[in-house]
């Protein structure tokens, strides 16, 4: 998992990422040592604090853009747009090809 990398990146410590998924820090580092593993909620809490996916989190990031450092909003934004019709996707190109002339 790259919990570790992930949390190094945003400068927390293992206590504050504890806190945030109601955990002990002990548990917590059993996640990133690989003793033990997260629920799929707790993957997911994971995913969103660290505007990422779970994919990328368990090391399954192929073809998956990384959202990582991406504000909040933007990366909401990529998750939906990944998860949407192709017909979606060109409705919101169209739209966006409009804004970018003006």
């Amino acid at each position: 998992m790259k919990l570790k990398e992930l949390r190094k990146k945003k400068n927390l410590t293992q206590e504050q990422v504890a806190k945030y998924l109601n955990i002990s820090q002990r548990t917590y580092s059993g996640y990133e040592l690989g003793k033990s593993e997260p629920t799929i909620e707790t993957l997911k809490k994971l995913a969103d604090f660290f505007s990422t996916t779970i994919d990328y989190i368990v090391d399954r990031d192929t073809d998956i853009i990384n959202l990582n450092g991406l504000e909040y909003k933007k990366a909401k934004l990529m998750r939906d747009i990944l998860q949407m019709s192709e017909r979606k996707i060109e409705l919101i190109q169209s739209y966006s090809d409009g804004l970018n002339q003006k």
